[in-house]
């Protein structure tokens, strides 16, 4: 789109039919009419003014879309099940709590690698997947080490059944996806119908090396629905010799737009031998790769960096990141959070208790009552908390660091172990930069170095007023003008500490005095 003249009619932009690709192709035209490089930035004061635009008009929408069917939806349900089943919602009020997947899967991994799994109280027991708990047991020696074992658990005995159970978990996976796909050929007569039917997507797409493309169906079809013998078709101009043999393969559909039985016997037999031949050659792939690094892993931190051996190890044990949220999210919403014993309680994760604690009078009922938490005081709080989050992560705020400061303020008062802290993102990072450590450079390091360096420099005792941490969260910001986190440039010492307006940033946080002494005292 940014290579190609889009008003080439065989520009990628042209052949896609896709009208936000042409508009987004034609505002830089400038540089596709060039092979990608213009004469001259395209970002002039008046297409920034109109992205921004944009932007907001398309945020502002897509949050008030969310609210909406909150509010119309969340009121109804009686059972964690109901809101587990509810996407919408679900996904606003795990945003509201700070409940991103990326987030919580690392905190589980983590928790589950440090914590002695024969405890009642690791996040292991707690959790009551078997997954987890088989997961936590292989690697015992170092969880009741806190993370770092003596020596390496990757013995060649445990390599060789880590493999073995990983190539079963994916030969199962397969064996199961291709018999769906058999059974569900006869009845795929349309792009529509292969799109609306995953298991066939997933053997088809990946008897073509193409698996990635599952989560982009407009490119699929796309595909599937154009003559891949034109020029002007996706397959010939996009140049990916991949795409068009995927393409040639359902031609039938392509001349066709899109429709026709083409799943004949001898079809279905073909794509599913690629799809398990190419499988096979992943594993593969991925076992070498896993037999070559996990001897030398003794540290958690070790195996949570290095993705190809947790790959394959996480996958042995089937918590893949669509397990992980799900068996999460169903222990906060069934578990007593007020038992010990509790995932929220055995976490430490002050994220996770707060989202339990909110619900609780589901988790003291096992997942259902016979009236709705969802009062309209509840729904109320979570759209107002959800649009404080929506407003501390705009593009705006997050540029300065005046979002994660104003989220620091809000949030700290209620962490108080260095456990806590940690497994919130927003959280660390205004305390590494506190702390005078680079946040990218920091990430690098092990889980247990990261500890010992932040014990050092994080006081809890000097964080338990509300003016001490508004204090923080101001020093926070004025390391920031020091050195800089972001390509972007951030507020200006004249934004941060007052001109001759009022609303400096640091009004934001309540700070009135705008002297020269007001640098050094936040020191």
């Amino acid at each position: 789109l940014l290579t190609q003249d889009p008003s080439s009619s065989t520009s990628l932009a042209q052949t896609s039919g896709n009208t936000a690709w042409k508009l987004f192709a034609n505002a830089f035209q400038d540089m596709g009419k060039n092979g990608g490089t213009a004469t001259s930035s395209p970002f002039t004061s008046t297409t920034m003014t109109t992205i921004t635009q944009g932007y907001t008009i398309a945020v502002d929408s897509a949050v008030d879309d969310n609210i909406n069917a909150f509010k119309a939806e969340a009121a109804t349900m009686t059972s964690a099940s109901d809101l587990l089943n509810n996407q919408t919602v679900l996904s606003m009020v795990m945003s509201t709590y700070g409940l991103d997947s990326s987030t919580d899967n690392s905190s589980i991994l983590t928790a589950l690698l440090t914590q002695d799994p024969t405890s009642s109280t690791s996040l292991a027991q707690a959790s009551g997947s078997t997954a987890w708990q088989d997961f936590a047991t292989a690697f015992k020696s170092m969880g009741q080490n806190n993370g770092t074992a003596t020596s390496t658990p990757f013995t060649a005995a445990t390599i060789s059944s880590i493999a073995s159970k990983y190539t079963d978990a994916i030969n199962s996976g397969t064996t199961s996806a291709i018999a769906s796909f058999k059974s569900d050929a006869a009845g795929i007569t349309s792009v529509s119908s292969l799109l609306s039917n995953s298991s066939a997507l997933q053997v088809v797409l990946g008897a073509y090396g193409l698996g990635s493309l599952a989560s982009d169906p407009a490119v699929v079809k796309t595909l599937l629905t154009q003559d891949p013998d034109s020029s002007t078709s996706l397959a010939q101009t996009s140049g990916n010799t991949a795409w068009q043999t995927f393409a040639q393969a359902f031609k039938a559909w392509g001349q066709n737009n899109g429709q026709g039985a083409i799943m004949s016997t001898s079809f279905v037999a073909s794509l599913s031998a690629s799809f398990q031949s190419n499988t096979n050659t992943l594993v593969q792939s991925g076992i070498t790769n896993f037999e070559n690094a996990a001897g030398s892993i003794t540290t958690a931190s070790a195996l949570l960096s290095n993705t190809a051996v947790l790959s394959v190890v996480s996958g042995a044990f089937g918590i893949d990141a669509s397990s992980n949220e799900a068996t999460l999210m169903n222990s906060l919403l069934t578990q007593d959070p007020t038992s010990s014993t509790s995932l929220a309680s055995a976490s430490g994760n002050a994220s996770w208790q707060s989202f339990a604690t909110d619900f609780k009078v589901w988790g003291a009922n096992g997942g259902s009552v016979s009236a709705t938490p969802f009062t309209s005081e509840k729904i109320q709080s979570i759209v107002e908390s959800y649009q404080m989050r929506q407003y501390e992560s705009s593009k705006d705020l997050s540029d300065n660091g005046v979002g994660n400061a104003l989220y620091f303020t809000r949030t700290m008062s209620s962490i108080t172990s260095l456990s806590q802290l940690m497994s919130d993102p927003t959280l660390l990072k205004v305390a590494e930069t506190v702390s005078g450590y680079d946040p990218d450079q920091f990430g690098a390091l092990d889980y247990d170095q990261q500890v010992r360096l932040l014990s050092k420099k994080v006081d809890f005792s000097k964080l338990s007023t509300p003016k001490q941490i508004q204090q923080y969260a101001e020093q926070y910001l004025a390391m920031l003008q020091i050195n800089p986190q972001t390509p972007d440039t951030p507020a200006s010492m004249l934004d941060l500490f007052g001109g001759s307006s009022d609303d400096d940033i640091l009004s934001l946080f309540g700070g009135d005095d705008s002297s020269g002494d007001l640098y050094s005292s936040l020191f």
